[in-house]
């Protein structure tokens, strides 16, 4: 089967939302191939373009084509650096408020990438955080200690039976969170080893 039929048909299985990189793609045939494959399906409609090597599949209905959460889209374009929702973004993605900032707010480690519509990035230098990979919730954690909770619409006694609900889901590794909160601010490592204690 060609490059084509086959991202064709990878596309397809996935759910609608689903986002993609360049890099998901690449057993598939040489980048070139790979590119041009992309670019029929942004042009066939199958796939959506957010930005340069960043895609996603829309969701069609009688309204149209849906679009894609900026969050999502940031996180997937920068996983490689410990991509992780700050302030008021983390605390919604945590359970831990319903409050939405107006502009998103994204964490990166090393230098922020540019062109996600809709979402701002912080940069980060703490190289922990790549160090022990990071998940988003994992980086909410570390952001959320960075900026005393002040984001967070419950008690700490609330804070902490979450924390506690997630490690027990397997959504955040206190393990991971520690290791990484050592390259963190000390006021920062203070509030993790209170709220995750390892």
């Amino acid at each position: 089967m060609s490059t084509f039929g086959t991202l064709k048909e990878a596309v397809e299985a996935a759910p609608a939302g689903a986002l993609f990189n360049t890099g998901d793609f690449e057993v598939y045939g040489s980048r070139t191939s790979i590119e041009s494959a992309l670019s029929r399906l942004v042009r066939s409609g199958s796939l959506c373009r957010v930005r340069r090597g960043i895609y996603f599949r829309p969701a069609i209905s009688r309204f149209g084509k849906g679009g894609v959460s900026g969050v999502a889209a940031a996180l997937k374009y920068a996983a490689d650096r410990a991509a992780g929702p700050v302030g008021p973004t983390a605390a919604v993605m945590l359970g831990l408020s319903t409050q939405m900032a107006a502009a998103p707010e994204i964490a990166v480690v090393g230098r922020p990438p540019t062109s996600i519509p809709g979402v701002h990035f912080r940069e980060r230098s703490n190289m922990r955080r790549v160090a022990v990979n990071l998940r988003p919730k994992e980086v909410a954690v570390l952001e959320l200690a960075r900026d005393g909770f002040a984001s967070v619409e419950v008690p700490f006694s609330e804070v902490k039976a979450r924390f506690q609900e997630l490690v027990r889901t397997g959504e955040i590794d206190p393990g991971r969170i520690n290791d990484a909160a050592k390259g963190e601010p000390r006021s920062a490592q203070r509030f993790v080893a209170e709220m995750l204690p390892a």
